[in-house]
């Protein structure tokens, strides 16, 4: 989703698709996204761990459209502004969301994992960490090896891909543990939504808490939700 002339086509909802973009972005094989079947705690419980990011798509309904709206509102109105430890880029492209929720993932990632800072993401994070939001959007119309892979790996997964033409009423987010606080990045809203506190080793039932009571909840009677985890190998 977003409000620009470039637009690209969706990228499908499959671990297997996101780990592709990944491994094209030189992420090394220790970081990997694995399918979440339900909400209930048995099938939670299936996930690997430890999960470090959590995705959402979810269908942009006019309830959802709302919902987003009057977040909005009452963020302005509290004067919220993006913490200094949050990485988080506004979307600008159509149809880029996974691609942006990929990169609000492996950029805050990199702020603390080495093995992330030569990737593509990593780069992008360090050469734009003083840019704001917007100004980070416009670099991203403009790099032409993020499209290019974003293109080769919107071929890819189970079903064919739309036409860039056609409309397409869903929209990624990406949900991650920041300095013990669980955060949405969604870059068509203004900056990062907090929702409480959240550690890493709770970062999958804190997110699903939020999914189920802010967009399932808001949205009872939609079934096109999918939810992806991004799980780090553990040293142990």
């Amino acid at each position: 989703m977003g409000a620009s002339k470039k637009v690209w086509l969706p990228l499908e909802s499959n671990p297997d698709v996101m780990n592709k973009f990944a491994r094209a972005m030189n992420v090394p094989a220790a970081y990997s996204f694995a399918d979440v079947y339900g909400t209930d705690e048995e099938l939670l419980g299936m996930v690997p761990q430890p999960v470090v990011a959590v995705l959402l798509l979810f269908p942009v309904s006019a309830k959802s459209e709302e919902a987003r709206h009057l977040q909005e509102e009452d963020r302005k109105s509290r004067g919220d502004t993006a913490p200094s430890g949050v990485f988080f880029t506004k979307q600008t492209i159509g149809n880029a969301c996974g691609t942006i929720a990929l990169l609000h993932a492996f950029a805050n990632l990199s702020r603390k994992d080495p093995s992330l800072q030569n990737t593509w993401f990593g780069r992008f994070a360090e050469s734009s960490a003083d840019s704001p939001p917007e100004k980070r959007a416009a670099a991203l119309e403009q790099d032409d090896e993020l499209e290019q892979v974003h293109e080769e790996v919107s071929h890819e997964g189970q079903t064919a891909p739309p036409s860039v033409d056609e409309p397409v009423e869903l929209h990624f987010i990406c949900f991650m543990s920041i300095g013990d606080v669980l955060y949405e990045l969604d870059g068509r809203k203004s900056g990062p939504i907090a929702h409480g506190k959240c550690t890493e080793a709770d970062l999958l039932q804190q997110a699903v808490r939020v999914i189920k009571t802010e967009f399932m909840d808001v949205d009872p009677d939609s079934i096109n939700f999918g939810i992806t985890a991004l799980v780090r190998e553990s040293s142990q």
